[in-house]
């Protein structure tokens, strides 16, 4: 009798407690709405099993926590207001919107407003592949984030043509907004004011990462708030930050720490900007860590450190061509291990090197790629707690690379080939160096490289890129796959 009672109350446990297995559903305009035969690999609304709505409001009504919403390519004049996308419930159980993949979807409403909106309880959403427009609004931020909500993620995704900032992340009330991720995202042509910027941080915990930022009305990066107890611990890393104060008057930078404590820039392009970096602002940056940055052609100072800036650390940042090179007026800054062009203004333990082109491939064609005789090879400082920069198969120096990029040479030893679909090539991966950018080493440094197979050299005759890390080598005879 026990065991039976036991039994019972485990299969009524099961029933009302165990948690629902995540769903995909999906918006396709022309079906009907709430209809459950959709065939998204056929794109068609009969012949599946699917649930598939003609809405995205209608998709995001149709969803709980840890579900997807996938949206079929168009563009959709449609604002996503503050709790329209349910609130997932840890890491692992997401709710996501998201473009379907190889689709392009953009999101282009018109009128007053945001394009999309968090607030709390929103919290674990992702929204990905998606281009969001706002060229037909009259004011908005693209982007925000605020009032409490916290672990969004942007990923994959166009934020651009905002009349305000691309992105905002700021506390508002309830407060706890926090922990937010930007990464391999475009945003771009941002902003009519001074107060617009690509991306402002105003919150604690929060990353941008491998994204491109360009071309924004003021600064392309701000981490800043006027209440001074925010905007700490924020992680800037793996960017490509170009062409920002595009109202023309040369002033903002790629980056402002305008206020925060332990924020960190590191591995990114800062270029063509009006300035490099700015430490200031009254409320200042205090025990920043700015380190392997490529700060390239910026109109005025490559790096500027104002007195509100207290115990920072600047080590690593190859800071050339630009219109003057290291203003610091802070206190207790630390400036090693920068490569500038002529002495002076560069730190201690400064590299010098004139010519652009002796440090980096191309750099006015955006190829940043170090060059043999760089002495930005081997001539950094080690980072307590940098990135990790390895290479199997190589070895990357006796130091680390001044700059965005870690250089590598390959050492003695086999190692074995991957399979590929071609025999005469094989894929090296790379971690640490920015991407997606020029390849890690130009196709001219392969001139005299050879690969080994059974004590016969090969003759190394391209190297090119493949995806994020990795570099394919291509070679004069085939190999068989797998052989060392």
């Amino acid at each position: 009798m026990k065991q039976s009672v036991y039994l019972t109350a485990l299969l009524l446990w099961m029933m009302c407690c165990s948690v629902a297995e995540a769903a995909t559903k999906y918006v396709k305009t022309s079906c009907t709405n709430g209809i459950t035969t959709y065939a998204p690999g056929a794109d068609t609304c009969t012949g599946g099993s699917d649930t598939v709505y003609n809405s995205i409001a209608n998709c995001l009504s149709g969803i709980v926590a840890g579900d997807t919403c996938s949206v079929r390519a168009g563009t959709y004049v449609v604002r996503i207001a503050a709790g329209a996308i349910p609130a997932g419930t840890s890491e692992t159980i997401r709710t996501t919107l998201q473009g379907y993949a190889g689709e392009t979807v953009t999101l282009q409403p018109t009128g007053a407003g945001n394009v999309i909106d968090f607030a709390s309880p929103q919290q674990y959403i992702t929204v990905d592949n998606v281009t969001l427009d706002a060229a037909n609004t009259t004011s908005g931020i693209v982007f925000r984030i605020q009032n409490g909500a916290k672990y969004v993620n942007l990923t994959n995704s166009v934020v651009k043509n905002g009349k305000d900032s691309g992105i905002g992340v700021f506390m508002g009330t309830p407060t706890g907004t926090c922990c937010n991720k930007v990464s391999r995202t475009k945003i771009h042509n941002n902003g009519d004011s001074n107060l617009d910027h690509g991306v402002y941080f105003a919150t604690d915990n929060n990353v941008v990462e491998y994204s491109e930022v360009h071309t924004n009305w003021s600064y392309g990066i701000q981490n800043y708030t006027g209440e001074g107890s925010q905007a700490h611990h924020n992680t800037y890393r793996y960017n490509w930050v170009h062409d920002n104060s595009a109202d023309g008057s040369n002033f903002y930078a790629g980056f402002i720490i305008g206020s925060g404590t332990n924020i960190l820039v590191h591995n990114n392009l800062i270029v063509d900007n009006g300035r490099g970096i700015r430490a200031q602002y009254g409320i200042g940056a205090d025990s920043a860590e700015v380190y392997q940055n490529t700060i390239f052609s910026n109109t005025n100072e490559c790096i500027l450190i104002a007195a509100e800036t207290n115990s920072s650390l600047w080590k690593n940042n190859v800071c050339h061509s630009n219109g003057t090179k290291i203003t610091d007026n802070g206190v207790s800054s630390t400036i090693t291990n920068s490569l500038c062009e002529t002495t002076g203004s560069c730190g201690t333990s400064a590299q010098i090197q004139a010519s652009a082109t002796a440090v980096m491939l191309a750099p006015v064609s955006n190829s940043f790629s170090l060059v043999a005789g760089s002495l930005a090879i081997d001539n950094g400082a080690v980072i307590s707690g940098g990135p990790a920069q390895s290479c199997s198969g190589c070895a990357n120096g006796s130091a680390p690379d001044i700059g965005a990029f870690e250089t590598f040479t390959f050492v003695a030893g086999n190692c074995t080939i991957p399979d590929t679909a071609n025999d005469n090539q094989f894929v090296i991966n790379l971690t640490g160096n920015v991407a997606p950018f020029a390849p890690l080493y130009p196709a001219a440094s392969c001139t005299g490289f050879t690969a080994k197979k059974n004590g016969a050299n090969n003759v190394v005759t391209a190297c090119s890129r493949t995806g994020d890390y990795q570099e394919t080598i291509t070679l004069t005879s085939a190999y068989i796959n797998g052989d060392t």
